[in-house]
């Protein structure tokens, strides 16, 4: 899916155009499948859907309708804040001020929890706002929330119905059967059952269990089911707390994707319990316009998740079991080109709004490496290239950008560790610049999200570690944040634990008791460098991950050794030579709002090794103890640090939303009390 054009430019001008909330999708494909044979609903063709779309990966949860609200509620108009998102457990979402000044946040640990209390037409106004572009600050009008991939239509300030979706809609409300083949279709060539459905959108034709989330059962949902005597959390009543007695102060929701083994074919989760889900599907019940409701809820017994049991609800219903997912008609991108009369190159690019497009350069048409990442925006997208008389040829292309790789190879090898840019402009101990050998090993993609902080805190806190705190995060795709060094290494055995992988990290040289609970100093020595599950990166593993492949550098990036905001997101300041950015200060897409500014991970381009958000964002810490002069004796062998260790010295790299272009330099050297836990501080973990 994409569309080369030919241009003479130099690689210069870098714009990147972006929305400030990042909706996780996966692709469902195999257009014009057959319809489920079984349909007992006797809708026309159920789950059959001749084109390829993408479905939200997870149901929109309440830090993404916090940031909906905080854009189109300051003056909520029309209701899309229902106040039992407060006062009820199952509610996740706090409202402050007075009309004309609203401002909207998430109950602690509710960040991730799917939004409920929302009707069809909140779920519109939604969609049409994520067509619109995300604007920001605005009212309830037409071109964000009331016109889009649907019109509304209000009789004194009452909403009395939604259009159809318009032709041309990208972002838009599922329709029941798009929603069925997401949760329900596998084709049989590709292992799924004769008839190619599952009755559950498990990839399960056998009843799921209703179980907390553990990340080991693979049919498994959030639902009532009691089929007997308590079996301890197994089928006995209500999934989160393993009891059939029902309480109003209990939040029986589970995080989206809390059941992360237990996902449909094309990797959705939460289609079967949890919230109902709204979906296109109408009909009129009297003088009132209803709506589908697909996939059971926290509340409903097994009947309600299977395929056989559709619904529809009055379109205004507000419930503590009805949420919503959205879903994407993308259209190819295509880039275009003109030669202006300076001589520049003019590209403009076509596609989705809203979508993640990446636009590539070559000069070989073989070769093709990242340019610049543009979520494309309403009034599209462009920019002017300039030439100059000793350019080269070079070739552009434009695709639709994927979803983020989990983890990414980085190879063994050698690499020059160091300031190998200008030993001048650094600390004396980023010196000497010595050789390193690294074994490989595998880094994850983006930084820890707090989504990801989350899924993980909850399953440890009934699992032995009884310390994780919440840990800070803007929104549930932004990185955790406010989490000290033992806190992440913690973690990092409990995502192990999790997975059933082997733990690293243990309290004594035996390695026989894992490390699950409070502050304790561990050396080298009680770390299983062999084993299979996470754990912090070493100092070198960190810089040879950060260069991408390339040796030399002053930043993460292989094409120039200068930074701006359309790299990456930090403070920028006239007193760094090497800081050309246009925008001063602190990014300007993200100063907004309370402290930290951070913005989504995976927002800004990779390096060359695929590794998003290096330099700027949140610092991250490393394993190693911190020394001013380990370079002079470092193993030149996977080194991990000093021997001695204290309380005092723990290494973190990166830089962040508040340091300046020097810190984000991938040869700088910080020190942090690994008891501290910075607004600005974050981490990524590794693997063998």
């Amino acid at each position: 899916m994409t569309r080369s054009l030919i241009g003479y430019a130099l690689m210069l001008a870098m714009p990147v155009v972006a929305s400030a909330l990042t909706m996780e999708m996966v692709t469902v494909g195999d257009p014009g499948n057959p319809p489920d044979p079984l349909n007992t609903n006797a809708v026309p063709d159920i789950g059959s859907v001749p084109y390829i779309f993408q479905i939200g990966k997870f149901e929109v949860y309440n830090s993404q309708y916090v940031e909906f609200l905080n854009s189109v509620a300051m003056t909520d108009a029309h209701g899309l804040y229902n106040t039992q998102m407060s006062s009820d457990a199952r509610g996740g979402i706090i409202r402050a001020g007075s009309s004309g000044s609203y401002n909207y946040s998430v109950k602690s640990g509710y960040g991730n929890v799917p939004v409920v209390f929302v009707d069809f037409y909140d779920t519109a106004r939604f969609v049409n706002w994520l067509e619109n572009g995300q604007p920001a600050p605005t009212n309830q009008v037409p071109g964000t929330t009331e016109t889009g991939s649907y019109t509304l239509f209000t009789d004194g300030g009452t909403t009395t119905n939604v259009s159809a979706r318009a032709a041309n809609a990208t972002w838009v409300i599922p329709t029941e059967n798009e929603w069925y083949k997401a949760a329900h279709h596998q084709p049989s060539d590709a292992g799924g059952p004769s008839d190619g459905y599952w009755f559950y959108p498990t990839q399960s034709d056998s009843v799921p269990n209703s179980r907390p989330p553990n990340g080991i059962d693979t049919n498994s949902a959030n639902f009532y089911r009691d089929v007997g005597p308590p079996y301890n959390f197994l089928n006995d009543g209500f999934a989160k707390t393993g009891s059939s007695s029902y309480s109003s102060g209990e939040n029986y929701l589970t995080p989206a994707g809390g059941y992360s083994v237990a996902d449909s074919y094309y990797g959705t989760f939460d289609q079967a319990g949890n919230a109902r889900e709204w979906n296109e599907s109408n009909a009129t019940v009297g003088s009132q316009p209803y709506r589908g409701l697909r996939g059971g809820s926290w509340s409903n017994v097994t009947a309600f998740i299977g395929s056989s049991v559709g619904g529809v609800h009055v379109s205004s219903a507000e419930l503590d079991d009805i949420g919503f997912r959205v879903a994407a008609i993308f259209k190819v991108p295509a880039l275009v080109a003109a030669r202006l009369t300076n001589g520049a190159v003019r590209l403009d690019l076509e596609g989705s709004v809203g979508f993640r497009h990446w636009i590539e350069v070559s000069d070989d048409l073989t070769n093709w490496q990242p340019w610049v990442r543009v979520a494309l925006p309403p009034h599209g997208w462009c920019t002017n290239v300039p030439v100059e008389p000793d350019t080269v040829h070079r070739f552009w292309r434009a695709r639709l950008g994927s979803a983020l790789p989990s983890y990414v190879l980085i190879p063994a090898g050698e690499f020059q560790m160091g300031n190998a840019f200008d030993p001048s402009e650094g600390w004396a101990d980023e010196l000497p610049r010595h050789t390193v050998y690294v074994s490989a090993f595998y880094m994850q993609a983006t930084e820890t999200s707090k989504a990801q902080w989350e899924d993980v805190r909850a399953w440890a806190s009934t699992n032995g570690y009884y310390d994780l705190p919440p840990g800070g995060g803007k929104a549930a795709n932004h990185p955790v944040h406010g989490v000290n060094w033992y806190d992440a290494v913690k973690w990092c055995n409990a995502r192990s634990e999790k997975e059933g992988l082997t733990p690293c990290y243990h309290t004594d040289g035996a390695q026989t008791n894992v490390y699950r609970g409070e502050q304790l100093e561990i050396d080298s020595g009680s770390v299983d460098w062999n084993a299979n599950g996470y754990r912090l990166p070493t100092e070198a593993e960190w810089e040879k991950a950060a260069r991408g492949g390339t040796g030399g550098r002053r930043f993460p990036w292989s094409d120039a050794d200068t930074i701006t905001h359309t790299r990456a997101n930090y403070y920028s300041s006239a007193s760094d030579a090497y800081d050309v950015s246009p925008t001063q200060a602190n990014h300007p897409d993200f100063d907004h709002g309370d402290l930290p500014l951070t913005s989504p991970v995976g927002y800004f381009a990779a390096n060359g090794y695929g590794l998003y958000d290096m330099a700027g964002n949140v610092w991250e810490w490393c394993w190693d103890t911190w020394g001013y002069t380990y370079y002079s004796s470092s193993p030149p062998s996977d080194p991990t640090g000093p021997t001695s260790f204290g309380i005092d010295s723990r290494v973190g790299r990166g830089g962040d939303w508040d340091n300046s272009a020097y810190w984000c330099r991938v040869g700088c050297r910080i020190m942090c009390y690994p008891s501290n836990g910075p607004l600005n501080a974050g981490f990524r973990p590794v693997r063998r």
